[in-house]
Parts: structure tokens; sequence; C-alpha cells
């Protein structure tokens, strides 16, 4: 059992049914690599500490970001979305 669970809030998972489904299989493998380590960034798991926001993270795929956050032994996505918007809002 991996040490990390993933979790996606509601606005989330809507958000990530309508990415395409390329970008949607790429998450998958991020969402493996987050349930082993959700901190430590590494080849295709870009992960970036959010400006102003020491407990919440994005990670990269493609243009494409997810913002999430570690509650305990939970990793909480609450966004996804193309780089230009996801951070606004």
């Amino acid at each position: 059992m991996a040490p990390f669970g993933v979790r996606l809030e509601r606005r989330a998972e809507k958000e990530f049914a309508k990415l395409p489904a390329n970008v949607r299989r790429r998450f998958y493998v991020v969402f493996e690599a987050l349930e082993a380590d959700p901190y430590r960034p590494r080849p295709g798991c870009d992960i970036r500490v959010l400006k102003g926001h020491p407990n919440i993270r994005a990670v990269r795929v493609g243009e494409y970001r997810a913002i999430y956050e570690v509650v305990g032994t939970e990793v909480w996505f609450t966004k996804f979305g193309h780089r230009s918007t996801v951070y606004s809002s």
C-alpha cells in the first residue's frame, strides 16, 4: 500500500474530466509518483511550491497544471487546468 492516498475534490474531478485524454493519462503517472512522495520533484513529476502558500503545490504536465495540498497522508487535488488559467482564482 502506498504511503499517501490521492484524492480529488469534486470541482477538481470535473476539471480533470474535461482535460484531453492524453493529458489525463500523463496525470495518472503523476498520481502514482505522488503516492510515494508528494514533496520531492523528479523526472516526470515537476513539483513547485506556490509563492505565498507554503503548503500548496503545483505539478506540471506539459501545458497543464494541477494544484494540490498534502493533508496528513492524503494528497488533495483542488484544481486542474491550462497553465494560463489555473493560477487565477
